[in-house]
């Protein structure tokens, strides 16, 4: 009969491999390992527990003599606490056989013959029309409730109909685009049901999963091997006739700057710096979620004063700043200029509590360290187009490392559902390879999201009692204006 045992006092991050391999070295061999990182969890601090099934008694009460009270180096300092788990509650099946339980008929019967509702009275009959209430058939007293057909009198309340004193609302509500249909003599007509741009069609050769997957981050990643290049596209017979692509010196299709503002800031590291505070607040600190998040915002406030950060956020003092209502992976909120200036803070923020018995913990401080590292380049070259060849390569395999450190934390907790990947990070890659011709920096949207502030201001000064064709013949003048006097300050 199978039996399971009860472990308690793990680290956190410990894994079913290291349970296996500590039991097959006293030839314990087990069956099924649930690890509970949840629930128990909190209560005991800083450490989990585990369920480990065996096939009889006897093997259990071997593994209870091995694990409990011992102390092994894989698993920390502290030693560990094996009991026999209790059994597994059975749960009966349910009938299928439907319980049908009677409902008794309750009428309520009033003596005055007016609050009769079984049988209607003139007054409140809804089934046989009257004069005073028939909706189908107006007269003359009910004329101006009737909506099917107007009359003179309510000619204004039908909406079906356009009346001469506005238009009401259509009838057909499809579009007149998809309503139309051309005749098949017609040049439109003859183009139905034919390929697109002569049968040339997209392919996407990075995919999701499989060989070419776009989570592959490894200098040889099967996706490298299928990217255009700008010699090979200037080659391709059945390149583009428009003029702009004309020549060597034209342009090209490959003439797409990636906006690492989105792909890193607003994309990855929202990822990233969510999961290290979910890990801090919910696992790592021994006290509650939201008295370890006091703790740590009190701890990034004297990192910012430390490190003279130019950028700060003015408070992460809500659980709601990084764990979505939604999703299931945590992400952190704020603006990009925030996010941007946090890398070397999170960095002294995880090296003040991580374990370093752990290996996931030396994996992410790693990873964050070339996170800095990363970030330091971009401000070492703020007034380069391109990095230089030798700094490239060097920004490059940074970015991969960091990438691949990150892919190995994100299969470490995906149980628990941190450090969420999504296409932005491959796209993080793409802009590191590219920065010996165009630097990450010289693309950014940055001064875009700024535009777009002042574009917001000058449109709350222009909808005011307006409406929408003449808020933006508004704003498209106050704009002209604006640029008008700003450039006529240059020429002075």
């Amino acid at each position: 009969m199978e039996s399971r045992v009860y472990i308690s006092s793990l680290p956190w991050a410990v894994s079913k491999a290291a349970i296996i391999n500590l039991l097959s070295e006293h030839n314990l061999v087990s069956g099924h390992i649930q690890v509970v990182r949840k629930g128990s969890f909190l209560q005991n601090g800083s450490f989990c527990s585990a369920f480990v099934t065996f096939d009889n008694a006897d093997m259990a009460v071997r593994a209870i003599g091995l694990l409990d009270g011992r102390v092994d180096s894989r698993f920390g300092p502290v030693a560990l606490k094996a009991e026999m788990a209790r059994p597994k509650p059975t749960i009966r099946p349910r009938s299928r056989t439907p319980v049908r339980v009677p409902q008794p008929k309750v009428q309520i019967r009033s003596a005055v013959a007016e609050n009769n509702m079984d049988e209607p009275t003139a007054e409140n009959k809804m089934d046989e029309p009257t004069a005073e209430n028939n909706m189908d058939e107006p007269t003359a007293a009910g004329a101006q409730n009737k909506m099917d057909e107007p009359t003179a009198a309510g000619a204004q309340n039908n909406q079906d109909e356009p009346t001469a004193a506005g238009f009401g609302k259509p009838k057909n509500l499809i579009p007149r685009w998809l309503a139309t249909q051309y005749s098949k003599d017609s040049v439109q007509g003859k183009k139905a049901l034919t390929f697109l741009a002569d049968g040339f069609y997209g392919v996407l050769w990075c995919t999701g999963h499989g060989d070419r997957s776009w989570t592959v981050f490894g200098p040889n990643a099967e996706w490298r091997k299928h990217m255009w290049t700008t010699a090979d596209w200037l080659k391709w017979d059945a390149m583009s006739p428009c003029p702009l692509f004309a020549g060597e010196g034209g342009i090209t299709a490959l003439a797409v700057g990636l906006d690492w503002l989105h792909c890193k800031y607003l994309g990855t590291d929202m990822h990233v710096y969510g999961s290290i505070l979910k890990l801090l607040c919910f696992f790592i600190l021994p006290s509650s979620a939201i008295n370890n998040l006091q703790t740590v915002w009190g701890d990034i406030k004297s990192f910012y004063k430390e490190l003279g950060t130019p950028v700060r956020y003015k408070y992460i003092t809500k659980l709601s700043m990084f764990i979505p209502a939604k999703s299931p992976y945590p992400k952190l909120r704020g603006k990009g200029a925030e996010v941007k200036y946090l890398s070397e803070v999170m960095l002294k923020l995880w090296q003040k509590y991580l374990n370093p018995h752990l290996r996931v913990h030396k994996q992410i401080e790693l990873m964050l360290r070339l996170n800095a590292a990363v970030e330091q380049t971009i401000i070492d070259y703020r007034e380069a187009l391109f990095f230089p060849a030798a700094v490239a390569a060097t920004f490059a395999t940074q970015v991969e490392k960091y990438l691949l450190l990150l892919t190995a934390v994100a299969e470490h907790y995906l149980e628990d559902r941190l450090f969420d990947i999504t296409s932005k990070t491959h796209f993080v890659q793409h802009c590191a390879l590219q920065s010996h011709t165009l630097s990450p920096r010289a693309i950014w949207c940055f001064m875009g999201e700024d535009m777009q502030k002042k574009m917001q201001t000058l449109a709350k000064a222009c909808v005011k009692g307006q409406g929408p064709v003449q808020a933006t013949r508004k704003v498209a003048q106050r704009y002209r204006l604006a640029l008008h006097l700003q450039l006529s300050q240059l020429d002075d």
